[in-house]
């Protein structure tokens, strides 16, 4: 069955056969009787103009003609000349991927720019104070300060015994 959907002028390509089963052999589209052969569309049979047929091989491996139809992902759909090949043409490009959304998205992380860490590589007033050093309150009387808190003095430990004096034999 043929794809001409357009009702426009499109290109064909037609080859001599007996039967329909001759036709599915050779690959072709659809056997037409009153033809005596076989029909293939050689254009898309969905473009908005005219296609037209511009020429071909001597042997018909190549036939080249015009389309409006975009027949390529890459083309944009202006008035192409294309070239069937019997046996191909260019492979199609691939598709380019598809957008990711949300989280996929992310990317590797990267590293920041400068490893040096701020503070070390800061100039500037840095912290700003009043310019008054507050200064603790005093100890009272019998403590000290130990690690920031007052504590009481060690007192020294007396055994009795006067170690001035000498012991008698």
């Amino acid at each position: 069955m043929l794809s001409d959907t357009n009702g426009k002028q499109d290109v064909y390509e037609w080859q001599r056969a007996a039967d329909e089963e001759a036709c599915e052999e050779a690959g072709a589209q659809l056997f037409v009787a009153s033809a005596g052969g076989c029909l293939s569309l050689v254009s898309s049979g969905q473009s908005p103009k005219d296609s037209q047929l511009l020429d071909a091989s001597e042997g018909g491996v190549d036939v080249f003609f015009t389309t409006a139809a975009s027949l390529l992902p890459q083309d944009l759909g202006l008035v192409d000349v294309y070239d069937a090949r019997a046996g191909g043409g260019f492979p199609q490009t691939p598709s380019p991927a598809p957008s990711c959304e949300g989280e996929a998205c992310q990317g590797p992380l990267a590293a920041p720019d400068d490893p040096t860490p701020a503070s070390s590589s800061f100039e500037g007033a840095g912290n700003v104070s009043d310019g008054v050093k507050k200064k603790r309150p005093r100890c009272a009387k019998g403590k000290a300060r130990r690690k920031g808190r007052c504590v009481a003095k060690k007192k020294p430990q007396r055994n009795g015994a006067n170690h001035k004096r000498r012991t008698g034999r």
